[in-house]
């Protein structure tokens, strides 16, 4: 008898772990909407002076004024406006206390109709050498000509030793937006960005950094792109594992 339950007990126990073992992850893709992280819709938006970290402050002037006119041209009728009657010293100062993490200075909008205020960091960036990513091949990023499929025609090696023929312009950018009448930040974010540059190597320095810059500008619309994105519906991909 003791055998008996034993022997129940032995294929009640085998079936349990069947059962778990015969569990799979199911992950499924779903389209969602999501709600704009502001509402720009016909907002005054006062912007601070971005500020743009690089060795070239003709570029960051230009970057930044690019970058004000690139928002000012949206579709949300929204009013992309920089104070008047202060210094550029003092908006200056400002927005970097802000992007610090200190309050905004309302007292500069001067009595301005504003609902937001909008403060913007550009790290502009750039390494000797092309991301390399292993058995893959390089980066999405590298182009046509020289992308082709790594590792079907040539060593992985020659492909890692070319990297380092590139240089690859890189942008970070942060874009940091208060509400004024519910007196907190709705949008702190920050996006990278890169262009790559093959071969630079056999290219003259002035032919590099105006290829350069034609990045910089490319990448600086890219984030003006994102920025407006996110204060709009928009639909997004989700993913959720079950078991089953």
């Amino acid at each position: 008898m003791r055998s008996l339950n034993r022997i129940i007990l032995s294929l009640a126990v085998i079936g349990l772990l069947s059962s778990c073992f015969s569990l799979r992850d199911e992950t499924i893709r779903v389209k969602a909407r999501r709600e704009p992280m502001a509402d720009l819709s016909r907002k005054t938006v006062v912007v601070l002076p971005p500020i743009v970290y690089s060795r070239d402050l003709q570029l960051n002037r230009d970057l930044g004024q690019y970058l004000v006119g690139l928002l000012n041209e949206n579709a949300f009728n929204a009013e992309m406006t920089i104070p008047t009657g202060v210094s550029d010293s003092l908006l200056m100062k400002a927005s970097q206390r802000f992007l610090q993490g200190e309050e905004p200075d309302t007292g500069l909008l001067h009595n301005m109709l504003a609902h937001y205020i909008l403060s913007v960091k550009l790290d502009l960036l750039y390494d000797y050498f092309s991301a390399y990513s292993g058995d893959d091949g390089l980066s999405p990023a590298y182009s046509v000509e020289h992308g082709g499929a790594p590792g079907l025609f040539e060593q992985h090696s020659h492909w890692k030793e070319r990297s380092f023929q590139d240089i690859v312009f890189r942008m970070k950018a942060r874009f940091l937006l208060y509400d004024i009448e519910k007196g907190k930040v709705v949008i702190d974010k920050t996006e990278e960005y890169q262009v790559i540059l093959e071969d630079f190597r056999q290219k003259s320095t002035s032919s590099v950094s105006a290829e350069g810059d034609r990045a910089y500008i490319v990448m600086t619309q890219s984030a003006s792109e994102d920025f407006l994105s996110w204060c709009r519906e928009r639909d997004v991909l989700l993913e959720r594992t079950y078991l089953r």
